[in-house]
């Protein structure tokens, strides 16, 4: 009787597991969110995608983003925020709400990972290691330190087209699809990628599906990308994902020059010492199993070549932006696929009486210590933040929240214009017409919200104190609120200034 009660409780334990552990770092996630929310620390990126969703709950559609002056959809085609848009406006029509979706969106894929692990591995060790290891990857972590951004959303979402992929169940797989391919144009690549894995490793039994699923995501790409978004951008032309060798190349070309130039992609890939770390230290985070897979290579493609040819150097970074998220459950799955191949090739070749229990002991051994020091021990990597008396205990945290903001929200008028400082433009682009400050120039903004002691960016600090300087000075503009490190000015002329919305 006690065994059976052991076993019964066991069996509980085991199942209500994974989900506290996946409620502890959404809680933490959370956390960390709204703390920097409230001491103004998010920025531009926040406030496009909470004024995309106040536009869309409010039935504008396409959805206006002044802070880029164009259709929002010419930037990324992340027509998911239509799904999401209704709930946001019903349950908590905020930055925060943009938040914690994020947070839980990507925490809650780590069920369906340790699903895919406990089916192929059929070890509880190796499947709480491999969840708390893509819950803590560093990639993870500074996505959801740094405001929103809809390829969190992608990720999320792969892990459980994998799950549905895994169990076969084929109705739940599309639907995965259909909603990845809509949280951004690139996602499509992924899939298309995706499709190629499954009809090279079942190309008997699964050819159509794989066939199926590469030529829906081509179509998608082609249609959204190069179709869709020209006609919602400013300038008129599709999203370049990298540069390639010359001007004006059209796709046709761009893969051609892929296809007949490895090496010198290989070279340009690896060719500063932050790409290769930044390599390493993804690869680095699942203990290098993800590399014992083909699967990694084909799903994580897209990603690596258009983050690692591209010239913008922050996409190159280890850490700080939101990049590395984009394929942290195709490393998972990878490192899952990886250990199972490893256990099938140590059984074929050098077979043992513990040959599973000691692969599977190390591929843990190797997780833990790959997550360890590329996930835990850089102390700047956010979930330490929690930790710091100074973030969690913000000199500015209660007034701001209950005080300072609250009256300026009340103050400005929903259909009026401002212009604001980075870390405030997330609390004030509930509205149509929010800037960050100084770009567009706010001549003509109807109110100009500055601050020079939190989130600036792109200006020093130092810089905006001098432009409160000059608006004080300003006849067309008049103080009418100043305090805790706040100035409110509001424009006294009648020509107001709206940018040109694109057609």
């Amino acid at each position: 009787m006690p065994n059976q009660i052991w076993l019964k409780w066991r069996g509980k334990l085991l199942t209500i597991l994974p989900w506290l552990i996946i409620a502890f770092f959404a809680y933490l996630y959370i956390r960390i969110g709204f703390l920097n929310e409230i001491q103004l620390q998010n920025g531009e990126d926040l406030g496009t995608y909470n004024q995309i969703l106040y536009n869309i709950s409010h039935g504008h559609i396409p959805p206006f983003n002044s802070l880029k002056n164009e259709i929002a959809w010419g930037d990324h085609a992340h027509f998911i925020l239509l799904l999401v848009a209704p709930f946001y406006r019903l349950f908590w029509p905020a930055p925060q709400f943009v938040l914690a979706f994020q947070a839980l969106a990507l925490t809650t894929s780590g069920w369906a990972l340790y699903q895919i692990a406990q089916d192929k591995i059929r070890n509880y060790l190796f499947s709480f290691v491999l969840l708390v290891a893509y819950l803590m990857f560093f990639g993870v972590q500074d996505a959801l330190n740094f405001d929103f951004h809809a390829n969190v959303l992608t990720t999320a979402i792969l892990a459980w087209s994998f799950y549905a992929w895994h169990r076969q169940k084929p109705v739940l797989f599309w639907i995965t699809v259909a909603l990845g391919l809509l949280t951004r144009e690139d996602a499509s690549l992924f899939y298309f990628m995706f499709g190629v894995w499954i009809t090279i490793v079942s190309y008997k039994q699964h050819r159509r599906a794989g066939g199926a699923l590469m030529g829906i995501s081509l179509l998608y790409f082609f249609v959204v990308t190069y179709g869709l978004m020209p006609r919602w951008s400013s300038s008129g032309t599709a999203l370049a994902y990298f540069d390639s060798p010359g001007p004006d190349w059209g796709p046709a070309k761009i893969l051609a020059w892929l296809l007949t130039h490895p090496l010198q992609i290989f070279h340009t890939i690896t060719d500063t010492g932050t790409k290769v770390k930044t390599l390493r230290y993804l690869v680095e985070g699942f203990g290098f199993l993800s590399l014992l897979s083909p699967f990694t290579y084909l799903l994580a493609a897209p990603n690596i070549l258009a983050r690692f040819l591209s010239g913008e150097y922050q996409q190159h970074l280890p850490s700080m932006y939101h990049y590395n998220a984009s394929i942290s459950s195709i490393l998972a799955y990878g490192a899952i696929l990886g250990t199972s191949n490893l256990l099938a090739l140590v059984k074929r070749f050098r077979p043992f009486r513990y040959d599973r229990i000691a692969v599977v002991l190390a591929a843990v051994l190797l997780m833990l210590i790959g997550g360890f020091f590329r996930s835990w021990l850089d102390r700047d990597l956010p979930l330490h933040h929690l930790q710091q008396p100074e973030f969690t205990q913000h000199k500015y945290q209660p007034r701001l929240t209950i005080g300072a903001l609250y009256i300026i929200r009340e103050m400005i008028p929903l259909n009026q214009s401002v212009s604001a400082s980075s870390g405030l433009v997330p609390q004030l682009s509930s509205r149509s017409y929010i800037f960050n400050f100084p770009d567009p120039l706010p001549a003509h903004a109807q109110w100009v919200v500055l601050s020079p002691e939190f989130n600036t960016w792109p200006l020093p600090r130092g810089e905006v104190e001098g432009y409160i300087t000059d608006f004080e000075h300003n006849d067309n503009y008049e103080l009418v609120w100043r305090d805790y490190g706040l100035w409110v000015f509001k424009y006294k002329g009648t020509d107001i200034w709206r940018p040109t919305k694109p057609k």
